[in-house]
């Protein structure tokens, strides 16, 4: 039987590489492009701010994408400890980011709509000029699917029964998407949607229900608030 787990495990990876081969030849000249007006003004306008207070309190345009502003702060001090700051650099926490949605659309989304359709589908994603550009883009667009897709994987599991994890989860992922971009409230209350339609039977009513509706708006204003 563990023989036969680690076959097909062996097989799944080799399927993912195909959508990760796929994203790497479409960004491959992306990763090393100018840096564009609004990726300069993140850096310049923000990141380099002194500390992550400076940062969260400095939001007086959108372009501060607050939580990713705060880890690509911290990654490029770290990537400056080992080796020297060039363009590519400032891009690699998208492009992680954009390997991780694929990661979660192949092995967790395969378990609802099967392999052939989760693989398709991160294979249609990847190699989407969209997904290209915000991949290697030095803003929190990447950063917010991933945080959404990994929220509704908890939105999942609280909603199927899972205990006080999943909902620390759920609450925790979605105060991490709005701290990116306060919009990710729409996505989230999208994720709402979803989970609930997925449970026409149940009652509509429920404490599961009024929680998974509550916690972004919740997550919206504790982010917000103090500098607002």
């Amino acid at each position: 039987m563990s023989e036969v787990k680690h076959k097909k495990a062996k097989i799944l990876l080799g399927l993912y590489m195909a959508p990760v081969c796929a994203m790497l030849f479409f960004c491959s000249n992306a990763m090393f492009r100018d840096v564009w007006f609004d990726e300069s003004l993140t850096i310049l306008d923000f990141m380099l701010r002194p500390s992550p207070l400076a940062i969260y309190k400095s939001y007086v345009i959108p372009n501060n994408h607050i939580f990713y502003t705060i880890v690509l702060k911290y990654w490029i001090e770290l990537y400056a400890m080992v080796g020297n700051l060039v363009t590519y650099a400032y891009r690699l926490p998208s492009f992680l980011c954009g390997l991780g949605i694929l990661a979660l659309i192949c092995f967790r989304w395969r378990r609802r709509v099967g392999t052939p359709a989760a693989i398709a589908a991160a294979l249609v994603l990847a190699c989407a000029v969209p997904f290209m550009i915000y991949c290697t883009a030095v803003r929190g667009y990447m950063l917010s699917f991933l945080l959404l897709a990994v929220t509704l994987e908890f939105a999942f599991k609280l909603r199927s029964g899972g205990g006080w994890k999943a909902a620390c989860g759920y609450l925790f992922f979605s105060f991490l998407a709005v701290l990116t971009i306060p919009s990710n409230i729409i996505g989230c209350g999208a994720i709402f949607l979803l989970v609930v339609s997925e449970r026409r039977g149940n009652q509509l009513v429920s404490l599961r229900n009024c929680y998974l509706a509550a916690v972004p708006i919740m997550a919206l204003l504790i982010a917000y608030l103090p500098i607002w």
